[in-house]
This record gives C-alpha cells, sequence and structure tokens, in this order.
C-alpha cells in the first residue's frame, strides 16, 4: 500500500496462523521518480482523460506487482507459496 506521503509501496508478508498474525517479511519500494511525478501531478489536477488515467493505474498496478515480487523474492518465497 502507499499513504499519501507518495514515497513508495510499504509491502508485508504476514502468517495469519491460529496464534494471532505473525510479520514474516517487510519492504519499502520507493516510487519510481517518473511514476511519482505522475502520481503528483494526478493530485494536484485530476482533470484528464480517461485513457491516461487507465494508463497511470496499469502501470500502478505493475509497480505494486513487482513490489510484492521483490518481497517474496528477499523472503525466499514465490508467488505459489502465498
Amino acid at each position: 500500500m502507499s499513504g499519501t506521503s507518495l514515497d513508495g509501496a510499504d509491502v508485508v508478508l504476514v502468517d495469519l496462523a491460529e496464534r494471532g498474525v505473525r510479520l514474516q517479511a517487510y519492504n519499502k519500494t520507493p516510487f519510481p521518480a517518473e511514476l511519482y511525478r505522475d502520481l503528483e501531478n494526478i493530485i494536484v489536477d485530476p482533470q484528464t482523460s480517461t485513457p491516461v488515467l487507465a494508463a497511470l493505474d496499469r502501470r500502478l498496478g505493475l509497480f505494486y506487482a513487482e513490489a510484492i515480487l521483490e518481497l517474496l523474492r528477499q523472503a525466499d518465497r514465490t508467488p505459489a507459496d502465498i
């Protein structure tokens, strides 16, 4: 997830076992400069076209996917593990 600071994505891997929640891995992935700029621009001036917004949504989704995959690599896990 990303908060209002727009500094990147905080990604966590937790175990939701019966005994409670256990943190297994954490990573903070900063937004690339171009994505950060485009996100900031859409906040400052939300008047944009649907294709521009859709393209930004896709780029953000790909960024989140890569951040999750990086966390899994660091935790020595695969997508099939989760």
